[in-house]
């Protein structure tokens, strides 16, 4: 990453990492309602054939590490904030194919999902990990990382509870449908993260290279 000296008050610090934090615990409550359940959920669509389960968890991977060098390159012109934003979008559009997967539509419905979470991890975690080593304080960030990773795994042992009861109570497509809320929710939080002048300097060809 390369960096134009673009100097971030104190306030617009603190703004962003609120920003960040909040749009995340958000997103945690879906994360943590889902996780469990969401595979379960795809292996009796795929009707108890896990390696299809398999497959649509690493196609999305393997795409997204594809991918990744490109989506840095588009988000130099797009902009991290926005990208939080329309990834948050993403997740929305993942779970309103999920809510309305049937059977008899699966396929089409799970093209879109795939889609969906591939533009998910390429737009979101990017700029996510880096608008968060801007806006966390160098004396402070071992607590502020530590607040981010306490309240994740706390929503990660609630979550599977509360989820197992409103399947229980309603349905899956319940779960979803609450998914798809608190999806929406999280735009409004990462609206508000200050914008950046990071910028990724990488080709593809060097990506590659590094990694490999």
């Amino acid at each position: 990453m390369e960096n134009s000296d673009y100097l971030l008050t104190n306030k617009e610090k603190r703004r962003g990492f609120l920003g960040l934090y909040f749009g995340r615990m958000v997103m945690a409550i879906s994360t943590g309602l889902l996780g469990v359940f969401l595979p379960i959920f795809l292996y009796n669509i795929f009707n108890g054939n896990i390696a299809l389960v398999m497959s649509y968890y690493v196609v999305a991977t393997g795409v997204c590490l594809f991918l990744v060098a490109f989506g840095a390159q588009f988000l130099n012109k797009f902009g991290f904030r926005k990208a939080l934003v329309l990834a948050s979008f993403f997740a929305v559009i993942i779970n309103t194919a999920y809510y309305y997967i049937t059977p008899s539509n699966m396929w089409p419905l799970l093209s879109i999902s795939l889609l969906g979470l591939i533009m998910f991890r390429v737009l979101f975690w990017i700029p996510y990990h880096v608008d968060f080593a801007i806006f966390t304080n160098t004396g402070r960030r071992g607590g502020q990382v530590g607040l981010m990773l306490s309240t994740i795994t706390l929503l990660g042992v609630v979550g599977p509870m509360i989820a197992g009861y409103i399947i229980e109570t309603w349905s899956m497509q319940a779960l979803f449908f609450i998914a798809i809320i608190v999806y929406t929710l999280s735009m409004i939080p990462f609206s508000f993260v200050p914008r950046t002048n990071e910028r990724f300097s990488w080709d593809y060809a060097r990506v590659e290279r590094i990694f490999f």
